[in-house]
């Protein structure tokens, strides 16, 4: 290094230090505040649903809407004979409860697996049944939280992964889900309460090698289904 360019990088360094020396007794800037609220739109519920399904679509997930009980167990019922499978691990759950899936499926003899099993039965079902509770429409993202009777496995081992959302639960981006997310932290009265985590779910598990060969199914369901569920009114 010549003796010239030595002089240049230490008149900087000088400059810095006289810089970083003024400052010392001044107060520090305020961090730059993220309000969340500010980065919101206001799409409606149709234009939510019709542009979360077409996001489904296009990472090679299958989505459509439902509006009754009785269509998503005509097409749970669809699925195991696709898949030739009799088993499943269902999530537990308010909305997946009102609809009596589990009892259904039952009666056609499908084994259901539910919360509480181990990771090794889980992962032998031949499908993962569970309640999304937020959906991304801008980019066809399911949104599920944790928790004892909504665990990670369900949606994560068995090959194909049936996901049921109502349409009231799908938000623009993820903005608004941080958002809806800090707001219901207050219902929860125990840190216990607390979702373990969140998974975001954008299409099927998929895995690129060096050379960029796309392989789906590797680390995860190789199938997603999603089925939008609620009154269109």
């Amino acid at each position: 290094m010549s003796r010239e360019a030595k002089d240049v990088i230490l008149a900087s360094i000088r400059r810095g230090l006289k810089r970083f020396e003024k400052g010392r007794g001044e107060s520090p800037a305020p961090p730059p505040t993220w309000n969340a609220g500010s980065l919101k739109h206001s799409y409606d519920e149709d234009s939510l649903t019709r542009e979360f399904v077409e996001e489904v679509i296009k990472v090679k997930g299958h989505a459509e809407v439902t509006d009754s009980g009785e269509e998503i167990l005509s097409f749970a019922l669809g699925l195991f004979e696709e898949y030739g499978t009799n088993s499943c691990a269902m999530a537990d759950g308010d909305f997946l409860e009102s609809l009596s899936l589990a009892e259904h499926l039952e009666s056609k003899g499908i084994g259901v697996v539910r919360p509480g099993s181990g990771d090794s039965v889980v992962a032998d079902a031949g499908i993962g049944i569970t309640e999304a509770d937020y959906a991304i429409s801008d980019s066809g993202t399911l949104v599920l939280l944790t928790n004892e009777n909504n665990p990670r496995s369900f949606s994560l081992l068995p090959p194909v992964h049936l996901a049921i959302v109502k349409r009231s639960a799908i938000v623009h981006n993820i903005y608004d889900v941080m958002e809806e997310l800090n707001s219901s932290v207050v219902k929860y009265e125990h840190p216990d309460q607390f979702p373990s985590c969140i998974t975001f779910i954008t299409g099927p598990s998929r895995t690129a090698d060096i050379e960029l060969n796309l392989t789906l199914g590797v680390h995860g369901p190789k199938a997603l289904y999603v089925l939008v569920y609620g009154d269109k009114g």
